[in-house]
């Protein structure tokens, strides 16, 4: 057996470079913390806001926007957003 190419091999995390999320809502009241969330992250983290879509678009069944962020923001962002996204709060 030959030796594979460096292309055939796993890659590492330390190639990813950039993630996203998209936070989804129900409702006025969900409505009102996912864009008060939005506002929180803008202000914080060097993230790409995407346009806030109130009716379902693509593959997404709820109204919605996503959240762009290299990957050096993930260890920062992705904990914010897994404790202000729960099924009473706006959710990924």
């Amino acid at each position: 057996m030959s030796n594979p190419t460096p292309e055939a091999l796993p890659r590492g995390a330390s190639s990813i470079r950039s993630y996203h999320a998209h936070i989804y809502w129900s409702g006025p009241q969900q409505r009102a913390l996912a864009l008060q969330l939005r506002e929180w992250i803008a202000q914080r983290f060097g993230v790409a806001l995407g346009r806030v879509h109130d009716q379902p678009v693509g593959p997404h069944t709820q109204p919605m926007y996503q959240v762009a962020f290299a990957s050096d923001v993930f260890a920062r962002l992705t904990p914010r957003l897994m404790l202000n996204t729960t099924p009473d709060r706006p959710s990924e």
